[in-house]
This record gives structure tokens, C-alpha cells and sequence, in this order.
């Protein structure tokens, strides 16, 4: 079986790696040992940087400050949306008994409640926007 030059180069990237199999490994080493010209640039490539290069070690920090800001948005998308049912609710109507009446006539504690706890939850929006470094 003839191996040509191209499926020999093929194959130096794994056996210089030393990750190809026995078989290929025998077969890079035979034909290497038919061409010394060829296995003395794969020697010279190897001892460069080529052999002992590792890649480099990936930064992460860009990836936590998004994911920290997602989050942080995502906060605030929620208080948000709760701050206005909450602001909102004692505006409502409801409908008993064939009548239909306006929250806040009906029971004003409750619709203080709902308007209380919106206070409440746009305050903590505000502090939360005002920590943001989005703004």
C-alpha cells in the first residue's frame, strides 16, 4: 500500500500532539524513516513552539459581569412588574353580587395594604437602579 505525502501531513498534527493511534503513529514513523528531510522539519517543528504551545487560559471575567448584569436586570424587570400590579391594584374593579365596585370605595384597608407594599417595592427598584452601573 502506497501512503502518499498528503495523508502523512494529515497526520503529523496528531502525532506530533501524540494523540493519534499506534497504527497511525507506525505509519507517520515508517514514512518518516524513508524521508529524512521530511523528519527533520517535524523534529525542528516539534522543539519550536509548535509542540509545546498550550492555549492560553480563557478570561472569564467579561462573562460573570454579563451574566452578573443579566441577573441584575432581571431583578429589576421583576420588581418592576410587581411595583405596578401593586401600585395599581387598588384602582381595580371587582363584581359581587350583580354590583360592580371600585377597590378602594369597598375596602380601603386592603387597597392601603396593595399600596403600602408597592411603596415598598418601588423603593427597593430605586435603590437597586441607583446601584446599576447600566445607568
Amino acid at each position: 500500500m502506497n501512503i502518499s505525502k498528503d495523508i502523512i501531513q494529515d497526520l503529523i498534527p496528531l502525532y506530533a500532539a501524540k494523540e493519534c493511534s499506534d497504527d497511525s503513529r507506525a505509519l507517520v514513523d515508517a514514512y518518516l524513516a524513508q524521508n529524512p528531510k521530511e523528519a527533520e522539519m517535524l523534529r525542528r517543528a516539534m522543539a519550536g513552539s509548535f509542540a509545546t504551545a498550550a492555549p492560553s487560559p480563557v478570561d472569564l471575567s467579561e462573562m460573570n459581569s454579563l451574566n452578573r448584569s443579566r441577573k441584575r436586570l432581571q431583578v429589576q424587570s421583576l420588581l418592576m412588574g410587581i411595583a405596578i400590579f401593586l401600585t395599581l391594584a387598588p384602582f381595580s374593579f371587582f363584581h359581587i353580587d350583580g354590583e360592580t365596585t371600585w377597590l378602594f370605595a369597598k375596602s380601603p384597608v386592603s387597597a392601603g395594604i396593595y399600596l403600602a407594599c408597592g411603596a415598598v417595592v418601588w423603593l427597593a427598584y430605586f435603590v437597586l437602579r441607583q446601584k446599576s452601573p447600566l445607568r
